[in-house]
């Protein structure tokens, strides 16, 4: 499987919020972004199971983690911040979690979700959508508030002030 070459972060499970934000915020700035490459450093917790963060810009990302492949709102191939890093078609995810339907992260949802039969986590609407208009049944639909709890891991889906 291709890796891509921009900043990686290696930890253990634990605060992951935590990580992601403080991480997520410099790499949205672009002139702290060259220094992330040096920057990144391990996080470590009580618990022993590995993971693997990968940053592919904008808003995706995927996580590996206890034999499972997350991949947060995959908008890659349009996406500035992949081209030459990563392709849609080299990635190989168990499950799609989206943030919401929006372009720029909605991406190669379909095309990922087709090609590899990755679940697709998402709101109810976006999740009937992707059934209906691109025959990819296995999803699991959210609601606000709601929580789903899979072999990898708890989701639960929070209010957000932006449109799907």
């Amino acid at each position: 499987m291709l890796k891509p070459t921009r900043s990686l972060l290696y930890a253990k499970s634990g605060n992951l919020y935590d990580v992601l934000l403080l991480r997520f915020r410099q790499m949205r700035n672009p002139m702290r972004r060259s220094k992330l490459k040096t920057t990144l450093a391990s996080f470590t917790s009580p618990s022993t199971t590995d993971m693997e963060l990968t940053y592919f810009g904008h808003s995706a990302f995927q996580i590996e983690t206890s034999g499972t492949t997350l991949l947060f709102d995959p908008f890659i191939n349009d996406n500035p911040h992949a081209e030459g890093v990563v392709r849609a078609e080299n990635l190989d995810p168990d499950v799609i979690l989206l943030s919401h339907a929006h372009m720029d992260h909605w991406g190669d949802t379909p095309d990922i979700a087709t090609r590899t039969g990755a679940q697709v986590v998402a709101n109810f609407e976006i999740a009937t959508y992707l059934g209906n208009n691109h025959g990819h049944e296995n999803v699991q639909p959210m609601n606000t508030g709601g929580a789903f709890e899979f072999d990898w891991g708890r989701v639960v889906q929070t209010y957000a002030r932006h449109s799907s």
